[in-house]
């Protein structure tokens, strides 16, 4: 194996465990932490292929789900105060780590599925782009390969 896939491994592995984190700290439920994980796999699947999202799509996808998480703030958190008050203190997060939780899944989850500026450099540059990081400063505005 080589550094990359080294790399890779241990980043994956730190969002993992990351996800572990906040499902243990109560932040996150079963359904959600599952659904963490089939993106986690897709987007391993999808890495160095031209099915992930340019960062223009990220983007819109990100500006389209804000008011998403802010229904999610303003709905979710009195739901889980009530709820926190009839279990008589039983639950184990409260409603604002739990919002906030969501919209960390929901960034990670875009942000491993956003194409990568120099692997998606070398699948997407038309002129030949032979992988070297000193290129990255080197080309301009109007070179085919967009970072």
């Amino acid at each position: 194996m080589n550094f990359n896939t080294y790399f890779r491994i241990a980043s994956y592995a730190s969002v993992t465990s990351a996800t572990l984190a906040l499902f243990v700290a109560g932040g996150t439920g079963v359904i959600l932490a599952l659904a963490f994980a089939l993106v986690l796999i897709a987007a391993w699947k999808m890495e160095d292929t031209r099915r992930q999202l340019s960062e223009r799509a990220a983007l819109i996808v990100i500006l389209a789900a804000l008011p998403l998480l802010y229904l999610d703030w303003r709905l979710l958190t009195p739901y889980l105060q009530i709820e926190y008050l009839e279990r008589g203190g039983a639950f184990r997060g409260g409603g604002e780590v739990t919002v906030l939780a969501h919209l960390i899944l929901f960034l990670s989850s875009v942000k491993l599925l956003l194409l990568r500026s120099l692997a998606g450099c070398r699948s997407q540059c038309k002129s030949g782009f032979s992988g070297d990081a000193r290129a990255l400063f080197t080309l301009r505005p109007n070179d085919d390969c967009r970072l």
